[in-house]
């Protein structure tokens, strides 16, 4: 009976595949181009690069509410609020929750890699984006892995900013996670006559359980 209600006041199975599918394209898409920024930095020497790289690595030491006031006033003025796109555009262009990390983690799988790879499928006449796809991404699938499951964990658990973003437009598992009592009592009115439908630990563990449950799955796979 808790599992079932907490379940009704959660959203059932609407909220949980509309936020697993959305965490799932942002953490992709994250991974996607921390990779190729990354390759870029470990594999090509370019003017200003250890001074693009040092910048990047400061956007992960400045924390989020320094600058979630203009990210919001931006992201309103282009009328983007209510919707995914404040953290999927982000997440696109190497700027999105602790993305500096996920570079660094890349950055470092590519500098291991030895540079005779490259070179012999260039003798063989791949250019430098086929190397990049054909060599340097298959031998990149841990870090790929490492990167996708941190993606999608922090993005899942990033109440703040998504609450921020998204109002009551969209709702995600951790969200009404946060709203649980508030929720509950307007679908499950307080009736003396049925003491059963008062809010009680074991719903709120039931929800605990529900929010929790797709990270497990996705651990497990």
């Amino acid at each position: 009976r808790n599992i079932k209600r907490a379940w009704v006041v959660m959203g059932g199975w609407g909220t949980v595949t509309s936020s697993g599918l959305m965490f799932l394209l942002i953490a992709a898409v994250q991974t996607f181009s921390s990779a190729v920024i990354a390759y870029g930095f470990a594999k090509t020497e370019f003017p200003g690069r250890k001074i693009l790289f040092a910048l990047m690595i400061a956007t992960f030491i400045i924390p989020d509410q320094v600058t979630f006031m203009p990210r919001y006033l931006m992201f309103r003025e282009y009328g983007m609020l209510r919707t995914y796109l404040p953290l999927l555009l982000p997440a696109a262009l190497g700027n999105g929750i602790r993305n500096a990390i996920f570079i660094l983690i890349f950055y470092q799988f590519f500098r291991m890699m030895p540079k005779a790879l490259d070179e012999a499928a260039m003798v063989d006449g791949a250019g430098f984006l086929r190397v990049f796809v054909t060599v340097s991404i298959p031998l990149a699938v841990p870090a790929i892995v490492v990167v996708f499951i941190f993606s999608f964990v922090w993005h899942w658990n990033e109440t703040f900013l998504t609450d921020l973003y998204f109002g009551n437009a969209i709702g995600t598992l951790p969200l009404l996670l946060e709203r649980f009592t508030d929720n509950y009592t307007k679908i499950f009115p307080p009736n003396v006559n049925n003491p059963m439908a008062v809010l009680n630990e074991g719903i709120r563990m039931a929800a605990t359980l529900i929010t929790v449950l797709p990270l497990l799955v996705m651990y497990i796979l």
